[in-house]
């Protein structure tokens, strides 16, 4: 069990397809943390990347090493929250988060 920190998510994360979490519509996802603040882009096969959601980021910890990490939006002020979990620190570091309308997916440090 690692206690997770903000320092420890921050860079750029980008969704990755393996077994149990092997999605086929075509969409990557990308979360970048840096400092206070957070990015979540997303992009469709032949589009250009979007901005999904974009402002100040808290964590909250949850049981069993589950984290929330929540974005409140500057332009609408609107809270976002992404549930994790299973966050695993190693050379290529990774965790599980679910982004609401998509499913769970798997994310890897790169």
């Amino acid at each position: 069990m690692i206690n997770i920190e903000l320092t420890n998510l921050e860079g750029k994360w980008v969704s990755r397809n393996i077994q149990v979490y092997k999605y086929f519509d075509d969409t990557e996802l990308t979360i970048e943390i840096d400092n206070q603040s957070i990015e979540v882009t997303k992009k469709e096969k032949g589009k250009e990347p979007v901005i999904f959601a974009s402002g100040l980021i808290k964590l909250k910890h949850l049981e069993n090493d589950a984290f929330i990490l929540e974005i409140s939006e500057l332009s609408t002020h609107n809270i976002i929250q992404i549930c994790c979990k299973m966050f695993i620190a190693r050379e290529k570091s990774s965790f599980i988060a679910k982004i609401e309308p998509y499913q769970e997916r798997y994310f890897e440090r790169i």
